[in-house]
């Protein structure tokens, strides 16, 4: 498995030379070193990076024992730069990390705080050395998706050297990387707040980017890569509707047909015999997306004539399959077949996992168009097998290694899911695989924690069934799984959108618990007639229900759903399972309560964080809560207010703590960054969260059972809020989740979570324990409104 690190059309490879001494002072040992480079360079202009890696190795360890700290430097640069031509970018980060003397820790995750880069002269790097290392530390971190310290990286060689073309490029590409990754974030938050700075921010960087870019418009040796990747910014623009980001197009739209005369008439004999072959593929597309097919398919072929030369698998299938895409344009489905085939046969044959997923794709597509379903489904499979090597690093990756999750991940998984379910007699197995397939990749696109691990659905608890709830780019699918059989309902997607929308509507106002309950119920009727209803002979009366929901469905809390004589809740347990292949083990029984619990009754110094919503109340009612619950526990650790801090937290889970209680602010969110949880002195994110908690893993301590947010909201507006708890429950690792939608009444809070751990010390399930807990609060005088149960949810086996 590999990326294709062709694919990286928008940079320019530095390649450096390290520091010589004369030949009058050097001495035979460093003349050896130098050979080994000027040999690796060799191999690099040549396209032969694997034996380059080896010499620039070799003169590591020559430099190494003359004490030549210049040569051994510069070795590591070229290094480096070898690994980046091999598409292995963060061993090429984790390299240069250690030339400038940085934690690598930056090429793994987003610093959280500001990269600070020592004193390069101290280092004793030659000032050309300085400038290598910062801007191929800076690509390479822009291909890892480390955008902000990419830039921080580039903005620091540009202290070094202002006016350098190469750092300049460097920046602009990274700016625009930038802007893509918010237009990614745009297309999946649904919080309004992260939407309006997801747009702010597209809009500064690309007009960053492309003020760069045209500033080398007068440099011949840079003006063809700038003024490329200069056009393809302005051509997304174009495809972006935002009200905020039309003026930037508007204004930069009259260097297109200037940019596309100088590109076309470009002699691409020029550059070396690689970065010509990307640059003109690169034009062929943009002249194709212009509507240019003639021109399109001359720089087309002109390229692969080049890529047949270098006996390149890899560029020759990027080749052929530019253009497939060309004949794709102009309906030519045959001719697009036969390129795609070929450009398809060459990416396996170089194990281009990341270019054989893409040939696939349309060689699929182009199967189902022409009504071939047997190859349609045979070519899906394939698709999915080569997406499913390279799906987190697409997802992660930046510039033109970044395929967008909603553009190029989430499709081929619904178009296949589609075509399954279209045939008389689908394998509901195969669509139900697939759709979990889908899943686990929408939680590693919103972790970006690397590949989620899969576990036997054999080891799950069991249920009177489970319910999957899909939603197919609009078309909603119901299948029911049970011990008789597996069963399919579709209902009317239009109207289980609209109540969807209005009843989550209700829940994002500030006064839920002064809605009346009939007001709730019309659309709660509504949801269950058309999602639940249809497959009551297929469920017992009464029992345990397993619900596997796609994220637009899990701000619903199911057990509001009404069937005209009670709740869901009355006849059924309720759990939310985002996927089943990522639940553990069957739980445990948590008859023995031994509770850590972390809280804040006061306010404190985190309410002031930036990202903190404004105005957060103090939660006296916490002090409350845990009385209750140390009452109810065998053992009990708390820290609360000044002991709540990450480190205490952190101190705290060494000790055997099956349930950890946290009654503190809290906030879910699509958008990542805006998912966390109050201790005392600052948020706790989900990736810290997780760094906390997976220690409990490493000491060989027992998986965390149960984690309770009792205190936490979804994000107001955000309609896929609910991914935040399902993505804080598998940092987490729990193999349970106990989160409030909304903040209800104290009172009422307390009540269902002292009942809740009453059922659990009586040995129900986690499930019934909170099916009782809500049913009774719904029987009370006091509490029956929905707004005081219906907003616990339980994610989780």
């Amino acid at each position: 498995m590999k990326l294709n690190p062709y694919q990286v059309l928008s940079l320019l490879l530095l390649v450096s030379s390290p520091y010589q001494a004369t030949a009058v002072t050097s001495s035979p040992t460093i003349q050896q070193g130098d050979s080994l480079i000027q040999e690796g360079l060799q191999y690099l202009n040549t396209n032969q990076p694997q034996k380059a890696l080896k010499r620039f190795q070799n003169a590591e360890s020559v430099y190494e024992d003359a004490q030549h700290s210049n040569g051994f430097n510069g070795a590591l640069i070229n290094q480096s730069i070898a690994l980046k031509r091999l598409g292995q970018y963060h061993r090429a980060c984790t390299v240069l990390t250690e030339v400038l003397t940085l934690n690598r820790e930056i090429c793994q995750r987003p610093s959280n705080n500001s990269l600070s880069i020592p004193d390069l002269d101290k280092l004793g790097l030659a000032p050309e050395q300085q400038l290598a290392a910062l801007q191929n530390l800076g690509n390479n971190l822009q291909l890892l998706g480390q955008l902000e310290s990419s830039v921080t990286v580039l903005k620091r060689a540009t202290t070094l050297d202002p006016s350098h073309p190469d750092i300049i490029l460097s920046l602009a590409n990274s700016y625009q990387s930038q802007y893509k990754d918010a237009i990614n974030q745009l297309s999946l938050t649904a919080d309004p707040t992260s939407e309006a700075t997801a747009i702010n921010t597209a809009q500064e960087k690309a007009l960053e980017a492309i003020s760069l870019y045209t500033s080398l418009d007068s440099i011949p040796s840079h003006r063809v890569h700038a003024q490329l990747n200069n056009l393809q910014l302005i051509q997304h623009l174009k495809t972006v509707k935002s009200s905020n980001l039309s003026p930037v197009y508007q204004q930069s739209q009259h260097l297109i047909q200037p940019y596309i005369s100088n590109l076309a008439s470009t002699d691409f004999s020029q550059f070396h015999e690689v970065d010509a072959v990307n640059l003109e593929l690169k034009l062929s597309g943009l002249l194709n997306e212009q509507g240019m097919t003639r021109e399109a398919f001359h720089h087309a072929r002109s390229a692969l004539d080049r890529a047949k030369l270098l006996q390149d698998s890899s560029l020759r299938s990027q080749a052929f399959g530019t253009l497939g895409k060309i004949y794709l344009e102009s309906e030519q489905l045959g001719d697009a077949k036969k390129v795609f085939s070929k450009a398809l046969k060459l990416a396996q044959s170089s194990n281009d996992d990341s270019l054989a997923y893409q040939w696939s794709w349309q060689l699929a597509q182009i199967y189902q168009q022409s009504g071939q379903r047997t190859h349609a489904i045979a070519a899906y499979n394939t698709t999915i097998s080569h997406l499913d090597q390279v799906r987190t690093m697409l997802i992660s990756a930046s510039s033109d290694l970044q395929f967008s999750y909603k553009n190029s991940v989430e499709p081929v998984y619904q178009e296949y899911i589609k075509l399954l379910l279209s045939s008389p007699t689908p394998s509901y197995q195969l669509v139900l695989d697939t759709h979990q397939q889908l899943q686990v990749a929408e939680l590693e696109n919103y972790l970006k924690c690397g590949k989620l691990l899969a576990q036997s659905s054999e080891q799950l608890a069991s249920y009177s069934a489970t319910i999957h709830i899909l939603d197919l780019n609009g078309q909603i699918e119901i299948i029911a799984q049970t011990p008789e059989g597996i069963y399919r309902h579709q209902p009317d997607s239009t109207i289980v959108q609209q109540e969807l929308f209005k009843l989550l509507t209700l829940f994002d106002g500030d006064s839920v618990e002064e809605i009346s309950e009939a007001h709730f119920l019309r659309n709660a009727q509504i949801l269950y007639s058309e999602l639940i209803a249809p497959l009551s002979d297929h469920l017992p009366p009464t029992g345990d229900l397993l619900f596997v929901l796609d994220s637009k469905f899990q701000n619903l809390p199911l057990s509001l759903l009404h069937d005209g004589q009670g709740y869901l809740i009355q006849n059924y347990s309720v759990t939310n399972s985002l996927n089943t292949y990522l639940q553990t083990r069957k739980p445990k029984s948590l008859k023995s309560l031994n509770v850590l619990f972390a809280g804040l009754s006061q306010e404190s110094p985190s309410f002031n964080s930036p990202d903190v919503p404004k105005g957060l109340p103090a939660l006296p009612e916490v002090d409350e809560e845990l009385r209750e619950v140390k009452q109810i526990s065998q053992r009990f650790t708390s820290l609360v207010n000044r002991d709540f801090t990450a480190d205490r937290l952190k101190a705290a889970i060494y000790q055997e703590t099956p349930i950890i209680h946290i009654a503190s602010h809290g906030q879910f969110s699509s958008d990542p960054q805006k998912t966390f949880l109050l201790a005392y002195n600052e948020p706790i994110n989900a990736q810290q969260f997780h760094d906390l908690i997976n220690q409990k893993s490493e000491l060989g301590q027992a998986t965390l059972e149960l984690l309770i947010l009792s205190a936490c909201e979804t994000a107001k507006g955000d309609r896929r809020s609910a991914l935040g708890i399902t993505g804080l429950a598998i940092q987490a690792g729990s193999k349970n989740t106990l989160a409030s939608l909304w903040l209800a009444e104290s009172r009422a809070t307390t009540e269902l979570i002292t009942a809740f751990y009453q059922g659990l010390k009586e040995g129900r399930s986690k499930a019934q324990a909170l099916q009782q807990a809500q049913l009774k609060l719904l029987a009370s005088k006091d509490y029956w409104h929905p707004y005081f149960w219906g907003n616990f949810i339980l994610v989780g086996s």
